[in-house]
């Protein structure tokens, strides 16, 4: 297993995608009780279905352990093991359940600690993932512009996304009341910052706070 995170090492994965992976195989090994190596293929697709049919795995699950078998069977090891391209991991299609504006409002306002709130409120407002939000600096605020800086997004991309003036204004409500001269939702206790750039980017925020934070 070492030659395999050597190898993800190499080939660049994201460190989730590399940890996800590796995971995977170590699960694979563990259900056969061998070293991942010794498989031959009929195993790993008598494995595949016992992942479908005994364990019940959803389809996104099954494709990361297949891309991840692909990869140590195939990319590291050169064996073709055809029988794995006859596995396949379909997504059911199904419409999904739309919130009107009004329940979304009511879902956001029901989360009882701010510090929790509005992230939430960014997320649903910018189309962010949690990982996206939770990195998010001071710095990438662009109130005026109405835009938001996403760094390291998914697949390791930038990107700019929305901002709307009112989700502006809760952010800079919300900072000038932890004022950490970095991060826009710093852990608890990392508050009280306070450094002249960061409080140029988020502005004034003479208004009172309609609630107090916990």
């Amino acid at each position: 297993m070492l030659r395999f995170a050597e190898y993800l090492e190499l080939e660049d994965f994201r460190p989730r995608t590399a940890s996800s992976y590796y995971r995977a195989l170590r699960l694979i090994g563990d259900h056969f009780g061998k070293d991942p190596e010794v498989l031959a293929e009929e195993d790993l697709r008598s494995f595949f279905v016992y992942l479908r049919r005994d364990r019940k795995w959803a389809p996104k699950s099954c494709r990361q352990f297949l891309a991840a078998t692909k990869h140590f069977y195939r990319g590291m090891l050169g064996r073709e093991y055809a029988s794995l391209d006859q596995i396949k991991a379909r997504d059911r299609e199904t419409l999904p359940t739309v919130l009107t504006p009004d329940e979304v409002a009511r879902v956001i306002s029901a989360v009882p600690l701010l510090r929790y709130r509005v992230p939430l409120l960014l997320i649903y407002a910018s189309g962010l993932r949690v990982r996206e939000c939770i990195h998010l600096t001071v710095d990438d605020i662009d109130g005026p512009g109405n835009r938001l800086f996403v760094r390291d997004g998914k697949g390791g991309k930038d990107r700019y996304t929305i901002l709307s003036t009112p989700v502006y204004e809760e952010l800079r409500r919300y900072w000038h009341w932890h004022k950490n001269p970095k991060w826009l939702f710093p852990a608890v206790g990392r508050g009280r910052g306070d450094s002249a750039g960061a409080a140029y980017r988020m502005g004034r925020a003479d208004e009172p706070m309609l609630t107090v934070p916990p």
